[in-house]
């Protein structure tokens, strides 16, 4: 009998684990804001020195990117992490416990760039 009591609260012991770290994932998620601010940064730090067509956007600029070019993100929040992707749907950054981290897909977002 102590086995099966032992692994009945090893069950629920594991089961209560899961649950916390599920509603931290949920609780850690990062925003659209965040997720924009870590995309932009890294942009400008990948892409310094170039001169980018701001013709096209409004020119408003974060981070030295235009805002027209982060206007063309799409966030998917899937609620224990989330994406931003491209118009194309390559993805530019995920997040999750309360952290983004870009892809290398950056270039994408920042074709249209012109070279000095």
């Amino acid at each position: 009998m102590t086995s099966e009591s032992t692994l009945l609260r090893y069950k629920w012991l594991i089961i209560g684990a899961a649950a916390i770290f599920v509603c931290v994932l949920f609780l850690t998620n990062p925003d659209q804001i965040t997720h924009l601010k870590a995309v932009s940064k890294t942009a400008a730090f990948k892409f310094q020195g170039r001169k980018f067509d701001t013709s096209i956007s409004d020119g408003t600029v974060l981070f030295n990117i235009p805002r027209f070019w982060l206007s063309q993100t799409h966030y998917q929040n899937y609620g224990l992490f989330s994406v931003t992707t491209d118009i194309s749907g390559w993805t530019l950054s995920f997040g999750v416990l309360g952290r983004v981290h870009t892809t290398d897909n950056l270039h994408l977002l920042l074709e249209p760039v012109k070279k000095e």
